[in-house]
């Protein structure tokens, strides 16, 4: 790999000593590429930063699409999503003006879906991964199959577990079914029964049919909610809990619980104080933590009132002793 970057820049090289802008462009494009698969993903970003404005001025609309594509993937590598869904906008936008293959329809729409689950909207990232499914059955059967599983599994986190058989029943889809599928509709299970144990096996022992970073990702925030879910059923029967015994009740470690539970507290899912000397959960209920958030933002609101009265008696002191 290194090998070919050091001859695409002699390439590139070549034709700026010869002012050949569009065979500039393609080995421009080329090397950044290049960059995206090598994982020099400051390089790329650096080099696509430079290169579509170029591309813009000698107005080559095909490689604006790809370097764009590539900037995007550059951007969402790094985790800078919102550079990255500019730079797919931008690729999305010129690709309305000319004929685009489906292979590279393809990309653009999974790269759409891959932004859309990074927000966690599902929903939009299933549309997406159902036009780059149906531009892959005739290109590549493998990506074709992966997609499937990507749509799969935005349905379940959309929640919408009755439309898995639906979908795999289509004629166009079932060619793709099998044991990664299976997996997938018993993930489904597990979501739609909150069942956390279950669910766990499966993703130790089986998800790897199935994973991939799309996946993976959605498979630990499904984790997590199942996690969240479970605790607060469990934690329904007690007012107060040791967190070993809750941590034995999960399979997890007490560390993982306890950092959950600390975390349920701080988002308001869940109303209650870790005593940290006897490593215990005192659970408050639910409505008298509301109103207990509401007396005290009654009691802060007519504080403030007072500071702004006492304020203005203040100002009026003062304005009364300067004029004497």
């Amino acid at each position: 790999m290194a090998d070919a970057i050091e001859e695409c820049k002699a390439l590139i090289k070549q034709a700026e000593e010869e002012n050949k802008d569009f065979i500039l462009a393609k080995h421009k494009n080329n090397l950044l590429r290049l960059y995206f698969e090598n994982r020099q993903f400051i390089d790329g970003i650096a080099l696509a930063d430079e290169l579509i404005p170029f591309l813009k001025r000698i107005e080559h609309k095909q490689l604006i699409i790809e370097s764009a594509l590539y900037q995007s993937k550059l951007y969402h590598s790094v985790r800078d999503i919102p550079k990255a869904k500019g730079a797919l906008i931008l690729a999305q936008a010129t690709a309305t003006d000319i004929y685009v293959k489906p292979d590279l329809q393809s990309k653009l729409d999974h790269t759409g879906g891959m932004l859309s689950c990074d927000d966690s909207d599902y929903k939009t990232g299933f549309s997406y991964f159902y036009e780059s499914f149906f531009n892959q059955i005739k290109l590549d059967k493998d990506v074709a199959h992966q997609e499937l599983l990507h749509m799969m599994m935005c349905k379940i986190m959309s929640e919408q577990y009755a439309e898995l058989p639906l979908l795999l029943g289509r004629k166009e889809v079932a060619p793709f079914t099998g044991p990664a599928t299976s997996v997938m509709l018993a993930i489904s299970k597990c979501a739609e029964t909150n069942n956390l144990h279950e669910f766990r096996r499966i993703n130790d022992e089986e998800a790897s049919l199935v994973r991939d970073d799309m996946v993976a990702q959605a498979l630990d925030r499904l984790q997590s909610e199942l996690i969240e879910s479970f605790l607060l059923k469990v934690l329904g029967a007690y007012c107060r809990i040791e967190l070993t015994f809750l941590a034995s009740l999960t399979g997890l470690t007490e560390e993982f619980v306890h950092n959950t539970v600390r975390m349920m507290i701080l988002d308001g899912k869940l109303v209650g104080t870790i005593e940290e000397s006897v490593g215990q959960l005192l659970i408050r209920d639910m409505a008298v933590g509301a109103d207990m958030q509401k007396s005290a933002m009654a009691v802060l609101g007519k504080m403030k009132d007072a500071v702004s009265e006492l304020d203005a008696r203040t100002a009026k002191l003062s304005d009364i002793e300067s004029k004497k």
